[in-house]
């Protein structure tokens, strides 16, 4: 998917959450990106070891 138009990752929450929905605001919004975000880090949260360090990179 191209960068273009697209929120860098320093991006004020406000903005990133600012739409209706809690999503980005912008042409970027039907990704739902925010809510995507928030539900894997629910999910790795349930499903990884104790005392288990875990972080997400993204790529692009």
């Amino acid at each position: 998917m191209p960068l273009y138009c697209q929120l860098a990752e320093c991006c004020a929450e406000e903005i990133k959450r600012g739409a209706d929905d809690e999503s980005e605001m912008g042409v970027y919004h039907h990704l739902y990106q925010p809510q995507r975000m928030a539900n894997l880090r629910v999910r790795l949260d349930e499903f990884i070891p104790a005392r288990m360090d875990v972080g997400i990179i993204l790529s692009s």
